[in-house]
C-alpha cells in the first residue's frame, strides 16, 4: 500500500469519526479533535505496519500482546460506555475516544519496536540469549 493511499484512508476515517461525534454527541471542537486523533493514529499504524512487515519475516503470526491490547481497549471502551449514563450520543463519542486512544497506543508501541529493531549493536548474537551491553 502506498503512503498516499493509507493517509487518504486515515483522513476518510477521521472525517467520519468527526462527523459522527459532531452530529450525534454535539461535540463540535472535541469531535474535530477526535477526528484528527484518528487520522494521525491510523496513518501511523499503517505506516508502522508496512515498516514492520518489511523488516520481520514472521509477520504473518499474530502476536499475543496485540490481542491482549485490543481486548483491553475493547473492555475499557465497553466499561466506559456503561459508566456514562447519558442517553444522547455522548456514550458513542466517549467509546470512539477510548478506541482512538487505543489506536494511538498501538502506533506508539509499534514505533518503539521499530526503533529497537533499528539498533543492530544491541541485538543478541545468534547463539547468545543475552543482548550485548554498551560501553557508553
Amino acid at each position: 500500500m502506498r503512503p498516499a493511499l493509507y493517509w487518504l484512508f486515515s483522513v476518510v476515517v477521521g472525517v467520519a469519526v468527526a462527523a459522527v461525534t459532531w452530529e450525534y454527541a454535539d461535540w463540535h471542537v472535541a469531535g474535530v479533535a477526535l477526528g484528527l486523533v484518528y487520522v494521525v493514529g491510523i496513518g501511523l499504524v499503517c505506516r508502522a505496519h508496512l515498516a514492520l512487515r518489511s523488516r520481520i519475516d514472521s509477520w504473518k503470526r499474530p502476536s499475543l500482546w496485540a490481542g491482549a491490547f485490543g481486548g483491553l481497549t475493547a473492555f475499557t471502551a465497553t466499561t466506559t460506555a456503561n459508566a456514562v449514563s447519558d442517553s444522547s450520543g455522548t456514550v458513542l463519542a466517549v467509546t470512539l475516544a477510548v478506541f482512538g486512544a487505543g489506536i494511538v497506543g498501538v502506533a506508539a508501541g509499534v514505533g518503539i519496536a521499530l526503533e529497537n529493531l533499528d539498533r543492530p549493536g544491541q541485538r543478541p548474537a545468534d547463539g547468545d540469549p543475552h543482548p550485548a551491553t554498551s560501553d557508553g
